[in-house]
């Protein structure tokens, strides 16, 4: 009886991933960090700009410093098996594949958590069919 080989092209073909690029546009916050809670301090409206006053004493006002709040997300990825078997059968780095995929994916779910994360709480927003009207 011949012995059955079996053929196994050298490369695998991955998943499809989205275009992140948005996040570029993120500004980072770490300094701002404290436990799990970030801070972020914003400044109040200015004051009021008058031009040739004719009123004085001007009224006083006080600024209302409000600080940008938010809890830190923890994302981790489940554990994957790898037989020994697979490591010596197959043409191509199974390990490599899967670091590769999953660090893919973990970036496309902080990323999609991210987009939601800068929806303004109870902000309208609609769905685009990309049709023209």
């Amino acid at each position: 009886m011949a012995l059955q080989i079996e053929l196994w092209v050298k490369s695998i073909i991955g998943n499809l991933f989205a275009d992140n690029t948005f996040a570029y546009h993120s500004v980072d916050h770490s300094e701002f960090v404290s436990g799990k809670t970030v801070h972020v301090p914003n400044a109040g409206t200015p004051s009021r700009v008058v031009k040739n006053r004719t009123i004085f004493p001007a009224n006083v006002t006080q600024r209302e410093d409000v600080d940008l709040k938010y809890d830190i997300d923890e994302f981790t990825v489940d554990p994957i098996r790898i037989s020994n078997a697979e490591k010596v059968e197959l043409s191509y780095n199974k390990r490599e594949s899967i670091v590769g995929e999953n660090r893919s994916k973990l970036e496309e779910e902080v990323y999609s958590s991210l987009i939601y994360n800068w929806i303004p709480e109870g902000g309208n927003c609609t769905g685009n069919t990309g049709k023209p009207s």
